[in-house]
């Protein structure tokens, strides 16, 4: 695997880079029960790999406005979920 060393202080994101590494030390830890049935069915029918699938669909919930997770100026962290 090639890896590129990149100089934080000329780094383009180095403001958002800094907010998520020093202000924000967000993290996340979740346990629960998940039906995936539909999505082993669909990896076999489609041919690809369920943990790939599984991850994409994890990744479009957590990113949705739904399913979001704040940081306020003094670094405190507020978060807010959908109700079902």
């Amino acid at each position: 695997m090639n890896y590129k060393v990149i100089d934080r202080e000329k780094y383009y994101r180095k403001g958002v880079y800094r907010h998520f590494t020093e202000d924000c030390k967000c993290s996340v830890s979740m346990t629960a029960r998940v039906d995936v049935t539909d999505l082993v069915k669909h990896s076999k029918e489609t041919g690809t790999k369920f943990y790939i699938n599984f991850l994409y669909l994890l990744t479009k919930v957590l990113n949705s406005p739904e399913m979001t997770t704040e940081c306020s100026i003094s670094g405190s962290r507020t978060s807010s979920s959908a109700t079902t």
